[in-house]
C-alpha cells in the first residue's frame, strides 16, 4: 500500500507559509477553565507561557481542561508538558463555539513527559484535554498546553536541528479508509493493545524549516527488528531488513522545505517484538544533531537523557526513560533505615541515589537486557536475596544481591557471575556502569538524580557521598561527564575513557568498571561489588581477590542462615509452592521494609508507618508467631497519640515526625491491634499499660461523631445520609483533596474499635467503660447502616458504596468489614451479595485476553471474604488470579497497583508492598484456621480448596488466640480425613465445616462414630482429633 503526501488532509500537508511562523506574543491572550484546580494550580497556569507553573486537579477521574485560543485558528496539533501526575488515557477535542465538540486525538497508553501531538487539521477556537484515567494516585497536572497551528506548526520556539517524536499514528493492518490510533515508539505494538506480528504502518508529520536546504537531512532508524519500507511524502526512501542496529538514510531529495512533510514506516512484523523498538530521528545533518544534543545536555539534562534513551536501542537506559515500567525489590538487613533497590534487569540503586547497571561486550557488540532472556528468582525460592539472570545461547550473567552487617551499618554486596554456555572459548567484558538514574521512576518521586563527583581512590571509588568497593579488581575504570556525553558511547565500542577523576557541575557524570574475561566452555568468572550504605558500614577489607571471594561467600551463607532462622515455625504445606513461598517471602520483605520498630509498607515511596498498614500487617505477623515486633510497633506508635486522643494516620520514623493528614480509620485500628496482640500473648500488663491510650482513642471517636452531628444540623438537603457518622476524611486516596468524604471504611473500623475496646474493658474489669463502649458501638452501627441504605437509594445503586457522597463501587474497602471488623452478620442483603457478585464478574472480565486497566492487589482480602461468606470456591479463583499478577513472579511480591499491559508506566505505590503480602498471609491462614469471636470457637479447614484436599495440605504450629494448632487434610477416593493437633483449647471448641454434606455416609472422630451433621458442621472440644468422613 502506498501512503502519499495527500493521505493526510490537504490543509495539513500543503500548508506553505510565506514568512516566519508567528510567535506566541502575536496571538490574543488565551484563557482556560477546568473541572478542578486548587489555589496556585488554576487552569490559567497551563496557558501562561511558563514551564515553572502548572494546573493540577483533584485526585479523581475524569478531569478536563478547556482552553479558549481567543480566535478561530487552524489547529494541527498540541504540545502537552506533563508534570509527574500525568494521564495514561486522555483525549483531545476541538470546537469552534465551545458547545459542539469534535474528537481530534486520543491516547490510551500515555507515558507522561512531553507529548508532541499531530492530528488532522481542524478549525477551532476552543480546545479541551480530557483526562480519562490517571497514571498516578494524584490527579492530572500540566505545566503548559501549547497549540500547534498552521501559523505556528511547532507550537513554541523554532525547532532544534532535529526531530525525535515518540508518539505515532498507527494502523494494523494498513487501510486507506482505516482508523488511525496513537502508539509509542520504543515499544512493540503487541504490548499496546494490538495483535503481534502482521503488517502495520506508522506515520508522522514534520514542518521542515527552510534553512534545512543548506544541510544534509537524514533519517536515523534505531532498533526496527523486522523488514520495513520507509517513505517520505509518498516516495520510497528505503526497503530494508531491520535488526537491533542503527540505520541512516539520506532524505534530502524527498523533503519539501518550509512545508509539512509526511514520514511513513511500513513494518512487516514477525512476532512479539514487532514495531519501532527504538526510534526515528529526522535531522538537518550530523553536526546539527550533535550540537542539539550537546546544548540540551547543558541546558536540560533531564530532557537530554530522555531523548538519548529513545535514540538508543531499548535496554541502554532505565525502563522509565522510554516510558516503560520496570519493577524492583529491596535488598537490606532487618530493621535498617537504608535499603538498596534491585531492578528486574539487575540494576542496583544504593539508598536513594545513582544506579549501577550491567552490560556485556561480546564479539564486538554491546549486549543489554534486551539481547537476553531475563528471569528473576529468590534464594531458596523465598529468602529476600534476589537474583537476576540474563540468558543467551552463548552465556549467562547471574546477578545476586544481598545485605550483610548489623542494622545501621549494613552493606549491599552484589555478585556478577558470567558463565560460558557454548562449546568454544568465550572472550569479552562485563561493564558495570554508574549513572545518575534511580531505579525508582519519576512517577514514584524518583527518576533523575545527580552524580557530581566521581574519583578512583586506590581500591575504592567515590561517587558523591557513597563508596563503591570492587572486591575483585576491575581491568579498567573510567569516568566522563557533561562535555563528552554518557559513558554508553564508550561502552558501545568496548572501551572506557582514560579519566578516573571528574567533578561535574551539571551533575551528569557517568562512570564504569570493566572486567575482561576469557572463559573455557562451562567456565565461570565471578566479580564482586560492595556498596556500604552508611559511613560506618562494615565491608570486607582485603586486597586479595581470592580471599575477598571466600569472605563474601561466607557472608552470603551467613545471610541465608540468618533469614531462615527469622522465618517462622508456622509453615503451610500446600501443593502450590508458589503460594507458600510467597507467604515466607512476604514475611521476610516485611522485615526488610521495617525501620527500627516502624512497620512500613515500602522502602521508597511508602517509607513511613501508616496505622492501617501497620494494623493489618501486625495481624499477619501475630498469626505467624511474630509478637515482639508487633509489641515494639504498637508501643512506639502509641507515643505519637495527640493530647485529644487522636491516633495519627502516618508517622515518619526517620524524622520522628507525624503527618498531620486526617484519616479517621487509625483510631479503631490501633485499639484493635492492641487487643489482637493480647489475644496472641495473654500479656495483661501490656493491656493495663495501654488502657489510658485506648480510652483516649475511643473518646476521640465519640467527640468526632458529636462534632459531625453538630455540623450536620444545618443540613436540610439529605441529613440521613450523614447522620451519626464520623466526619469526612481522606483515608481513601480517591477521596482527596481534604477534607475528603464520609468513608464507610472509617466507620467500619470505628465499630471494630468500639467492640474491641469493650472487650479490653471487660478483660480489665472496667464495667462502666464496657457499657459505655457497647452503647457507642450500637448507636454508631445503627447510624452506619442507615446511611448505607439511604446512600443506595440516593445513588440508585444495589451494592454497598465506599462512601456516602459518591456511591462508589469499592469492594476491597467493603471486604474489610468482613475480614477484619467482624460485621458479616450485620451487613445488609442483598446488597452484600450484589457487591461481591459484581466484583467477581469484573474479575472474570479481567481474566480475558487483551484486558487493559489497573487494580490494587490488596483486594486479595476478598479471598477471605468469599470464604467467610460461604463461597470458598470463588475465593480460590480470586487467589489464583492475584498470584498471577505478582511483579515479577520470581520475586514473590506485588506492587500496590497492577496495570495491564504490565509495563505501562503508572504510580504503583511501592514494592514489595507488604500490606498486600499481609493480606495473602491472613487469607491463606483463614483457609486452615480462623477464630470466631462470636462464640470463642476455632474453625478448622473451612476454606481449603478441593484440589488441595486431593493432593494433601496442612499448616504446622499455627498460633491462635488459645494456643498453637496443626491441621492437615487429605482425600482419597470417597474418604476425607482431618487431623488436628496442638495445645489449643478454645472456650467454644472446634468447628469443622463438612464438604458435600448431602453425599456424606459416615463420620467418625478418634474412631468413634458420629451422627451426620444436619447443618454441615461437626463440633469437637479436645485435641488430638482425627476426623474421618466416608462418602
Amino acid at each position: 500500500m502506498t501512503y502519499g503526501a495527500k493521505s493526510l488532509t490537504a490543509a495539513l500537508l500543503a500548508c506553505v507559509l510565506s514568512g516566519t511562523p508567528a510567535t506566541a506574543s502575536e496571538h490574543p491572550a488565551r484563557t482556560a477553565k477546568a473541572s478542578s484546580g486548587g489555589p496556585g494550580f488554576e487552569a490559567a497556569r497551563a496557558v501562561d507561557g511558563r514551564h515553572d507553573t502548572r494546573w493540577s486537579t483533584d485526585f479523581s477521574d475524569p478531569q478536563w481542561l478547556e482552553i479558549d485560543l481567543g480566535r478561530t485558528e487552524h489547529l494541527v496539533g498540541l504540545r502537552l508538558f506533563w508534570e509527574v501526575a500525568y494521564a495514561s488515557d486522555y483525549a483531545v477535542y476541538a470546537s469552534t463555539d465551545g458547545a459542539e465538540w469534535k474528537l481530534v486525538y486520543e491516547n490510551t497508553t500515555g507515558d507522561g513527559g512531553e507529548d508532541d501531538l499531530d492530528f488532522e487539521g481542524t478549525d477551532a477556537r476552543y480546545v479541551k484535554v480530557e483526562g480519562r484515567r490517571r497514571a498516578t494516585a494524584w490527579g492530572y497536572s500540566l505545566f503548559e498546553v501549547v497549540p500547534k497551528t498552521d501559523a505556528n506548526p511547532w507550537g513554541e520556539d523554532n525547532p532544534s536541528g532535529f526531530f525525535l517524536k515518540t508518539r505515532w499514528q498507527f494502523q494494523r493492518p494498513p487501510s486507506a479508509s482505516g482508523t488511525w490510533k496513537s502508539v509509542s515508539s520504543h515499544e512493540a505494538w503487541g504490548r499496546q493493545g494490538f495483535p503481534p506480528g502482521g503488517t502495520a504502518v506508522y506515520r508522522n508529520v514534520y514542518f521542515i524549516p527552510s534553512d534545512w536546504t543548506n544541510g544534509n537531512p537524514f533519517v536515523r532508524l534505531t532498533d526496527v527488528r523486522d523488514r520495513f519500507e520507509l517513505r517520505v511524502n509518498g516516495k520510497l526512501v528505503a526497503s530494508d531488513t531491520g535488526r537491533r542496529r542503527v540505520l541512516e538514510y539520506d532524505v534530502s531529495k524527498f523533503l519539501d522545505y518550509h512545508q509539512q512533510n509526511e514520514l511513513v514506516l511500513e513494518v512487516n512484523g514477525r512476532g512479539a517484538q514487532s514495531g519501532i523498538m527504538g526510534s526515528v530521528v529526522l535531522a538537518r545533518d550530523e553536526r546539527a544533531l550533535e550540537d542539539g544534543l550537546r546544548e540540551l545536555q547543558k541546558t536540560n539534562p533531564r530532557k537530554f537523557y530522555q531523548w538519548l534513551a529513545h535514540m538508543e536501542p531499548e535496554g541502554s537506559f532505565p525502563y522509565w526513560l522510554t516510558g516503560r515500567q520496570g519493577f524492583w525489590t529491596t535488598v537490606g538487613v532487618e530493621g535498617d533505615f537504608k535499603e538498596s533497590l534491585f531492578c528486574m534487569d539487575g540494576t542496583l540503586e544504593p539508598y536513594k541515589s545513582f544506579s549501577i547497571s550491567p552490560f556485556l561486550f561480546v564479539n564486538g557488540r554491546l549486549l543489554t537486557r534486551e539481547d537476553a532472556t531475563v528471569s528473576q528468582s529468590l534464594e531458596r525460592g523465598h529468602l529476600p536475596i534476589p537474583s537476576v539472570t540474563w540468558s543467551t545461547p552463548a552465556l549467562t550473567l547471574r546477578i545476586t544481591a544481598f545485605g550483610a552487617g548489623p542494622s545501621g551499618r549494613s552493606t549491599t554486596y552484589v555478585l556478577y557471575t558470567v558463565k560460558n554456555r557454548g562449546t568454544n572459548t568465550l572472550t569479552g567484558s562485563l561493564f558495570l556502569a554508574a549513572r545518575p538514574f534511580e531505579v525508582n521512576p519519576p512517577w514514584q518521586w524518583g527518576g533523575f538524580t545527580r552524580m557530581d563527583y566521581v574519583r578512583r581512590d586506590d581500591r575504592r571509588i567515590r561517587v558523591n557521598e557513597f563508596t563503591l568497593a570492587p572486591l575483585t579488581p576491575p581491568t579498567r575504570f573510567g569516568v566522563t561527564g557533561t562535555p563528552e556525553g554518557d559513558i554508553l558511547q564508550y561502552l558501545k565500542e568496548g572501551t572506557l575513557p582514560h579519566r578516573e577523576d571528574f567533578r561535574d557541575p551539571g551533575g551528569t557524570a557517568t562512570a564504569a568498571l570493566r572486567y575482561d574475561f576469557q572463559l573455557a566452555p562451562n567456565e565461570s568468572a565471578i566479580e564482586i561489588l560492595a556498596v556500604p550504605l552508611h559511613a560506618t558500614s562494615e565491608v570486607v577489607e582485603t586486597a586479595d581477590p581470592e580471599q575477598a571471594t571466600r569472605e563474601v561467600a561466607r557472608l552470603f551463607q551467613e545471610a541465608v542462615r540468618n533469614w531462615e532462622s527469622r522465618l517462622p515455625k508456622t509453615r503451610f504445606n500446600i501443593p502450590d509452592r508458589h503460594i507458600s513461598d510467597s507467604i515466607l517471602a512476604g514475611l521476610a520483605h516485611i522485615m526488610v521494609n521495617r525501620d527500627g520498630p516502624a512497620i512500613q509498607p515500602g522502602s521508597r515511596a511508602y517509607e513511613a508507618a501508616w496505622m492501617r498498614d501497620g494494623a493489618l500487617t501486625s495481624s499477619a505477623l501475630l498469626r505467624m508467631g511474630y509478637t515482639n515486633e508487633v509489641r515494639e510497633y504498637l508501643e512506639w506508635y502509641g507515643t505519637f497519640q495527640y493530647e485529644d486522643g487522636r491516633i495519627p494516620a502516618i508517622v515518619i520514623i526517620g524524622r520522628n515526625e507525624v503527618n498531620p493528614v486526617l484519616e479517621l480509620d487509625s483510631q479503631g485500628q490501633w485499639v484493635s491491634a492492641v487487643l489482637d496482640y493480647y489475644r496472641f500473648t495473654g500479656d495483661r500488663s501490656f493491656l493495663e499499660s495501654h488502657w489510658g491510650r485506648v480510652v483516649k482513642a475511643l473518646e476521640y471517636l465519640a467527640n468526632a461523631r458529636a462534632q459531625e452531628a453538630e455540623a450536620q444540623k444545618n443540613n436540610t438537603h439529605d441529613p440521613q445520609r450523614y447522620a451519626g457518622l464520623l466526619p469526612k476524611s481522606v483515608s481513601h486516596e480517591g477521596y482527596y483533596p481534604e477534607p475528603g468524604n464520609h468513608s464507610y471504611w472509617d466507620n467500619f473500623w470505628a465499630l471494630k474499635g468500639w467492640s474491641d475496646g469493650a472487650v479490653i474493658a471487660r478483660l480489665l474489669s472496667r464495667e462502666t467503660d464496657e457499657v459505655r463502649f457497647r452503647e457507642e458501638e450500637s448507636s454508631h452501627r445503627d447510624a452506619l447502616y442507615k446511611s448505607i441504605d439511604v446512600a443506595m437509594q440516593w445513588h440508585r445503586i444495589n451494592y454497598i458504596a465506599g462512601c456516602a457522597e459518591l456511591g462508589d463501587f469499592d469492594p476491597s474497602s467493603t471486604a474489610i468489614a468482613i475480614v477484619a471488623c467482624d460485621e458479616l452478620e450485620h451487613l445488609p442483603q442483598p446488597a452484600l451479595s450484589n457487591t461481591f457478585n459484581r466484583y467477581y464478574e469484573g474479575l472474570l472480565e479481567r481474566k480475558k485476553p487483551g484486558w487493559r486497566g489497573s487494580f490494587s492487589p490488596y483486594e486479595i482480602r476478598i479471598t477471605q471474604a468469599f470464604q467467610l461468606m460461604g463461597d470458598p470456591v470463588r475465593g480460590k479463583v480470586v487467589l489464583d488470579y492475584l498470584m498471577q499478577t505478582q511483579r515479577p513472579s520470581g520475586w514473590r511480591q506485588w506492587p500496590e497497583a497492577v496495570y495491564f499491559p504490565e509495563d505501562q508506566p503508572g504510580y504503583i505505590g511501592d514494592m514489595p508492598h507488604t500490606w498486600v503480602a499481609a493480606g495473602l498471609i491472613c487469607a491463606v491462614r483463614a483457609m486452615f484456621v480462623i477464630e470466631r469471636p462470636a462464640d470463642s470457637s476455632l474453625e478448622v479447614a473451612g476454606g481449603i480448596p478441593e484440589d488441595w484436599w486431593t493432593q494433601g495440605a496442612g499448616v504446622e504450629h499455627a498460633p491462635t488466640w488459645w494456643g498453637p494448632v496443626s491441621v492437615s487434610v487429605k482425600r482419597a477416593d470417597q474418604r476425607r480425613e482431618f487431623t488436628v493437633r496442638g495445645e489449643c483449647a478454645p472456650p467454644g471448641g472446634f468447628i469443622a465445616r463438612i464438604p458435600d454434606t448431602a453425599q456424606l455416609k459416615t463420620a467418625s472422630l478418634n474412631g468413634e462414630s458420629l451422627p451426620l451433621p444436619e447443618d454441615g458442621i461437626i463440633r469437637f472440644d479436645t485435641l488430638p482429633a482425627d476426623l474421618v468422613l466416608e462418602y
